[in-house]
């Protein structure tokens, strides 16, 4: 399973978030959207296709929720499965965090509009510790911009069956060619203990060098 998964994920997954999240980050792990907004006392459906950024009062620490105009740009396009709303599926990424293999989420970064940090973390560390609430998939997950490949939750294949992963989409005959990962996700909060095992590098203190 291991080699498997870091082959396709590489040694270093990266956490790309608004450099002012640092201080909430450092105190409480790397938390869902859904688990922000349970310490906000705020629904997290007010929050689901947010256009804008949104700010968190985390008892304490506050927070930026990154808008999500990627994903509200797949509005009245066919993309999902059928009977899922785009509602639906902003609640199924409000309940994960988002990593990406080392090198990548340039676009991301850039969009948020904001100065931003990137979190280095260790892959074979995040596979022992969340292996089992960890997934992988071949598409940016809240990316609906331009002609958007369908998507649903079939498209997550969990990190114990990485070796599956390349040929998944080719099985539901959606592809030709051998799938390779474009994110990783986490279904579960890292705490700020786990945070610190995880980490390939120390944590940034401010905002990337340009």
């Amino acid at each position: 399973m291991s080699t498997s998964f870091l082959k396709l994920a590489g040694a270093e997954l990266w956490h790309i978030t608004p450099a002012e999240n640092l201080p909430s980050i450092q105190k409480l792990g790397l938390l869902r959207p859904v688990s922000m907004a349970t310490l906000a006392e705020v629904d997290v459906k007010e929050l689901r296709l947010r256009q804008d950024a949104v700010k968190l009062n985390l008892d304490g620490p506050r927070a930026r929720l990154p808008h999500q105009q990627a994903l509200l740009a797949g509005k009245g396009q066919d993309f999902l499965d059928p009977g899922v709303t785009l509602e639906q599926w902003a609640m199924v990424l409000e309940k994960r965090i988002f990593l990406w293999p080392a090198g990548q989420g340039k676009t991301f970064k850039e969009s948020l509009g904001v100065p931003a940090a990137t979190i280095r973390l260790k892959s074979e560390t995040l596979l022992r510790m969340y292996g089992p609430n960890m997934d992988l998939s071949p598409i940016v997950s809240g990316m609906a911009r331009l002609n958007p490949a369908r998507r649903g939750e079939w498209m997550y294949v969990p990190a114990s069956d990485a070796e599956k992963f390349p040929k998944n989409r080719q099985r539901l005959g959606m592809v030709k060619g051998d799938d390779t990962v474009a994110e990783v996700s986490l279904r579960t909060d890292l705490s700020s203990a786990s945070l610190s095992w995880a980490l390939a590098a120390p944590l940034p203190t401010g905002p990337d060098p340009d």
